[in-house]
């Protein structure tokens, strides 16, 4: 049995996106080979939109990662924002205090440490950049997965609203990448253990006004 794909990567979030966007452009497989299977997509990031609460912070290894998958001509560069200096303290001890971390490009020679940017431009840079490379890119729900000695069987749901056992596509393809969250559907039907344990922490994340410029 020949496959359709040679790699489906299921989950179209950052991970599987730049993912995606590095096997199409350095894999060495044909155009089409691969795609992507997307629950759903965002919405497009509109030029003039206030940032997005949901950001990365990008280090110098994660710009050439991006670079290499095509993504960093593809980020639009009036969202982003350059950072410089950056601290890092635990609540008990003070921000000046001994043990807070500090780092400065200065201190590198560096005209900063990387750049802050939106989750959603960068998924959406690296799916274009994905496309633009030859990739498939689908909107399915994977509802199942079969590995066998030729491929791997991934069953999708079939037309909108119907149920997990009504009739779907089944899609094949030679190597699968789970990239579909922390409650991974690929994961557990593949019976792959991950050990999980609770933080118990909570983080509130806010754009910031400053009244002064904050450097």
């Amino acid at each position: 049995m020949n496959p359709e794909y040679d790699i489906a990567v299921v989950g179209a979030g950052l991970a599987g996106a730049c993912a995606a966007a590095l096997l199409a452009r350095h894999a060495g497989i044909g155009a089409g080979r691969i795609v992507v299977l997307a629950g759903q997509l965002p919405p497009p990031v509109a030029p003039d939109a206030p940032p997005d609460l949901r950001v990365v912070a990008l280090s110098r290894a994660s710009e050439r990662v991006l670079r290499a998958a095509g993504v960093g001509e593809r980020l639009p560069a009036a969202r982003l924002c350059a950072y410089e200096r950056m601290r890092v303290w635990h609540e008990s001890s003070a921000p000046d205090g001994p043990g807070a971390l500090c780092f400065d490009a200065a201190e590198v020679a560096e005209p900063n440490l990387g750049y802050i940017a939106e989750s959603a431009v960068l998924q959406a840079a690296c799916l274009d950049s994905f496309s633009a490379a030859g990739g498939a890119l689908r909107i399915a729900q994977v509802r199942s997965l079969a590995i066998d000695g030729a491929c791997v069987r991934l069953g999708l749901n079939g037309a909108a609203g119907a149920g997990a056992d009504a009739g779907g596509e089944v899609l094949t393809a030679r190597l699968v990448i789970g990239a579909d969250g922390a409650h991974s559907l690929v994961r557990r039907e593949a019976r792959i253990h991950a050990r999980t344990r609770d933080y118990h922490q909570l983080a509130l994340v806010a754009n910031v006004h400053t009244g002064r410029p904050h450097e």
